[in-house]
């Protein structure tokens, strides 16, 4: 339907100027034709209903207030598309600033924890939505091509999920639960209190088993009153260094970048 309309409109739009000039000669000609009608110019046959003046007259009637119409509601969609354009820009604007700070912050991170090996390390801004799932909007880490980990993450669900559902930031060494995971097996995991186990299933630690660390930084708004508009992910998949990279998570530099996720997602949260 959306391919229909917008072929529609561009018809209408290679014709727009002979429909001017046809819409301005059809309202001359009932303005014209109201005062003829009016004083029986030429006289009084000339406009009896439905002959040829008086169809003219009534197909003017007609067209004139539907073209006016039709222009008011292009003028709109143009309006409306415009904004869309505009919103679009800032948000591949804002996308591409988040991308950049999360590339900064693997490498801040890196440079202060020599154990870790940045192809381990992954920066990610996570929106949080109102129906407590999670939209990842930005992400940096080394090689591109990592697989997918076909969980789908929301509030009480992984570290980050933890972090949103108990209201504080975490960082959390994976790798205790996942020996755990091993010692008890899968049904004796998945019967542990939900934050033992950060809200994670057997299936879920198991599909995600490669990351060995992760922390979670809250991301707020600037405003009088805070509101949690998302999430700054650190995913490790090392088998050392995860509580430097913990540590760092904490530190002035870090949390200058995560202020600076926070205002670009205060900023456009209604675009993104």
């Amino acid at each position: 339907m959306r391919g229909l309309h917008r072929t529609i409109r561009a018809r209408l739009k290679s014709v727009e100027v002979p429909l001017f000039i046809i819409t301005f000669v059809l309202g001359v000609y009932l303005a014209v034709g109201n005062i003829f009608d009016a004083t029986n110019v030429p006289d009084k046959a000339t406009w009896t209903p439905w002959s040829l003046w008086f169809v003219l007259l009534v197909v003017a009637a007609v067209w004139v207030p539907v073209y006016a119409l039709y222009q008011t509601l292009e003028a709109k969609l143009q309006s409306r598309e415009k904004r869309q354009t505009q919103a679009e820009k800032l948000q591949t604007s804002a996308v591409a600033q988040l991308a950049r700070t999360c590339q900064q912050i693997v490498a801040v991170i890196a440079d202060a924890c020599p154990e870790v090996n940045v192809n381990h390390l992954a920066a990610c801004v996570w929106r949080c939505r109102p129906d407590d799932t999670f939209e990842e909007l930005a992400r940096f880490y080394l090689p591109q091509d990592r697989p997918p980990t076909g969980v789908e993450w929301h509030k009480g669900r992984g570290v980050a999920g933890w972090a949103w559902a108990s209201n504080k930031n975490l960082g959390a060494d994976l790798k205790p639960l996942i020996e755990r995971l091993v010692d008890i097996g899968p049904a004796a995991f998945d019967k542990l209190e939900p934050h033992e186990r950060y809200g994670l299933s057997a299936a879920d630690l198991q599909s995600t088993r490669e990351y060995t660390g992760i922390c979670a930084i809250r991301l707020f708004s600037t405003d009088t009153k805070p509101q949690l508009l998302g999430m700054l992910v650190l995913d490790y998949a090392g088998s050392d260094g995860f509580n430097c990279v913990a540590a760092q998570a904490v530190t002035g530099a870090v949390k200058m970048y995560a202020g600076t996720c926070a205002t670009v997602l205060a900023e456009t949260s209604a675009t993104i």
